[in-house]
């Protein structure tokens, strides 16, 4: 009885996986999607300029700014901008970090990762996931699937 619940569980997340990447390919859903209000792109251009001019130590107030604002560490703006020459580039990838860090934070709180790692079997203190790593994405999500949408059952 318990392993035709863990079935039909799993056949349902795989349906819900199918129809949300269904969705996702019709709304281009993707990490970046944010929208930044015009003063946020202010200070990032603001930010991505003085990067180029090599003058940050004059924008340490306005970096700690946007460091609260969007919860990314300064040095993570200024990694991410030093690998661009066009600003468009840069505020692509800083929403897209920002998207995902964000929802991170969130997913944390709702202890998915833990859901995870309950499900792993075995391994050792050197190799935690031993057992598993040689599964393709289709045996981890039939592995640990019905955990994960156990606990995204609390959203």
């Amino acid at each position: 009885e318990m392993l035709d619940r863990v079935k039909a569980a799993e056949q349902e997340l795989r349906n819900a996986r199918a129809e949300l990447q269904e969705v996702s390919r019709a709304t281009s859903a993707m990490p970046g999607a944010w929208n930044l209000t015009q003063e946020q792109k202010l200070k990032l251009e603001d930010i991505f300029e003085g990067l180029k001019e090599d003058a940050l130590e004059k924008r340490a107030t306005l970096i700690n700014e946007v460091n609260m604002e969007f919860g990314l560490r300064a040095e993570e703006i200024c990694a991410r901008a030093a690998t661009y020459t066009e600003y468009k580039d840069f505020e692509s990838e800083f929403v897209r970090e920002w998207e995902v860090s964000r929802k991170v934070q969130a997913l944390a709180g709702l202890n998915f990762v833990r859901a995870v790692a309950e499900c792993v079997p075995g391994g050792s203190p050197g190799a935690p996931l031993e057992d598993i790593a040689g599964f393709d994405s289709e045996e981890l999500t039939s592995f640990c699937g019905w955990r994960v949408a156990e606990t995204s059952a609390d959203l």
